[in-house]
């Protein structure tokens, strides 16, 4: 029954045998697949082995389960109602102590078409139980995805450790939950390519381009393959950089794409990306910034400029 959402896909299969919830349950829900222990946080099995040795090998310090407790939205909003969505905007998602910018600057971008992001719920109303039903494309496959909505939280603070909301709606904390479950685990999910991020969230193929061999004719091709998807009335981009980077660019992070454009100043043209940071933080300072000196009332005019 999917009348609570008109966008829900139907006629799915459930994730790794997931069972739906029954009619009559009572109480709150647990996933007994994704319970809220160490084993979802570190992405062990069952009989405490890393499902991926190597990442866990790498990235086990860089969790520390003994501060952290998982809470129910309702305890994390100081007794404030909550919902599910609350518009939904790409400035909804924020980055938190977990290092999958990739994954959230990919939500970003899907954010601007919220029809899309509610398509990925069976409901786009509060669940009493903590019960939700996701649709995420597993194996090139759309799977519904279940989960409970116990997030992890510092204990100290009581508010998430990972990715952060915007007032008080969940649905990004959702995603992220769900992400995590299809992976194995939180530390699972640390690091990563958005490219995979678009093709579990929506199923469709996309496009990768790699500028490690740096020249200018790179250079062109990829801003043109930006500039030609911001003239769709649709389009999924984002962009990383790499380990070194300056001027403001943090390092080797994922950041949203989400228009480019060509300008005309002092008679030149000048190309420009406009990006966004998951994190909410780190501002870009070189030309053309917020305080650039080259922004006059013509260059402002051409990209409707707003200082926000």
């Amino acid at each position: 029954d999917q009348k609570d959402n008109p966008f829900f896909f139907s006629g799915l299969s459930y994730y790794k045998n997931d069972k739906p919830l029954p009619a009559n349950f009572k109480g709150k829900f647990t996933d007994p697949n994704f319970p809220p222990n160490r084993n979802s946080l570190l992405a062990l099995k069952e009989n405490g082995d890393p499902i991926h040795p190597e990442m866990f090998r790498k990235h086990r310090n860089s969790l520390c389960e003994f501060v952290i407790e998982w809470i129910r939205p309702e305890g994390l909003f100081n007794g404030n109602s909550h919902k599910l969505f609350e518009g939904i905007a790409v400035d909804d998602i924020n980055q938190g102590d977990l290092p999958d910018c990739y994954f959230l600057s990919a939500l970003a971008v899907l954010a601007r078409y919220p029809k899309v992001i509610r398509g990925l719920f069976k409901t786009d109303k509060l669940s009493e139980n903590g019960y939700y039903e996701i649709v995420l494309h597993v194996d090139g496959r759309p799977q519904i995805v279940v989960i409970d909505d116990q997030i992890p939280c510092y204990s100290l603070f009581k508010m998430p450790c990972f990715a952060k909301p915007k007032g008080n709606e969940i649905w990004v904390l959702l995603l992220e939950k769900a992400f995590a479950k299809v992976n194995g685990g939180y530390l699972n999910i640390m690091y990563g390519f958005a490219r995979e991020s678009f093709e579990i969230l929506t199923g469709f193929g996309s496009r990768y381009y790699c500028w490690c061999n740096y020249n200018q004719e790179t250079m062109n091709e990829i801003f043109e393959a930006i500039k030609e998807a911001s003239q769709k009335e649709i389009n999924l981009m984002t962009l990383s950089s790499h380990s070194n980077p300056s001027k403001g660019i943090a390092s080797n992070h994922a950041y949203s794409a989400l228009e480019g454009l060509t300008i005309i100043s002092k008679k030149k043209k000048v190309n420009l990306v406009k990006l966004r940071n998951p994190y909410g933080a780190f501002e870009w300072e070189g030309d053309w910034c917020d305080n650039s000196p080259l922004w006059g009332p013509e260059e402002k005019a051409q990209v409707k400029l707003e200082k926000d």
